[in-house]
């Protein structure tokens, strides 16, 4: 089914289509601003046709995710469809997800993200001194490849996203491509996302380039954000 979605978004935007989804969604369940009917209708009022609500998930969040799913489900879905989803870590050199079997039987849609180095803790987005900016790459994107070839998930979330937004470095076209052509033989999503990534344009055209299934995000952490990646691109 989730491949099913993915392909006919890559067909559509093949036939001239752009998709009106936003596939990146944050609400006040961890560190969104709003809650999940607010960010629902605004997306029915900014005529999105697809969103999935990506929270935030730990191991530990099994606790409230089934809630959080059930609130999900309870949605009208009438202009809007709504798909449960979740965002979590690679937790470490091996690929391996920051999720419980709980969150995955919950989920419909699982983005992995890499959002820190593994053993790292707290506030880790001023820390920049003591990583070199060619091992800060090369770290982000073996534990990137790590995860494709070790990990059950749908989408790759932000790709390269740490060592673009944290330390503020330029990947080469040729990083992302390769990433590209790993997710496609594995028949995985690459995500375009418009706070991490701000050529979106050159992205879907390597995505296309290979055939590779796309995700669009926003990154959305209110009603005001959603639906960036639509304007951007």
């Amino acid at each position: 089914m989730i491949n099913d979605l993915f392909s006919n978004i890559l067909k559509n935007y093949k036939d001239g289509k752009l998709p009106r989804i936003d596939f990146h969604i944050h609400t006040n369940w961890t560190d969104g601003k709003n809650s999940v009917i607010e960010m629902y209708e605004k997306a029915v009022q900014k005529k999105i046709d697809q969103i999935l609500f990506s929270e935030h998930v730990r191991k530990t969040s099994s606790s409230w995710y089934s809630n959080f799913a059930k609130e999900i489900k309870k949605l009208p879905n009438k202009d809007c469809k709504a798909f449960i989803g979740c965002e979590t870590k690679i937790n470490d050199d091996q690929g391996n997800l920051d999720i419980d079997q709980k969150i995955i039987d919950d989920a419909e849609i699982i983005m992995a993200v890499v959002h820190r180095f593994p053993g790292e803790k707290g506030q880790i987005m001023k820390d920049k001194k003591n990583i070199q900016e060619k091992v800060a790459i090369q770290k982000e994107f073996e534990l990137t490849l790590a995860a494709i070839e070790n990990s059950n998930f749908h989408i790759l979330g932000h790709p390269m996203g740490m060592s673009l937004r944290r330390f503020g470095l330029e990947i080469k076209d040729k990083m992302f491509e390769e990433i590209i052509v790993k997710l496609k033989k594995k028949d995985l999503v690459f995500e375009i996302n418009s706070r991490y990534h701000n050529n979106p344009k050159k992205l879907l055209d390597l995505c296309l380039k290979h055939d590779c299934m796309f995700s669009l995000g926003s990154n959305a952490h209110s009603t005001n954000e959603l639906g960036q990646i639509i304007k951007l691109l």
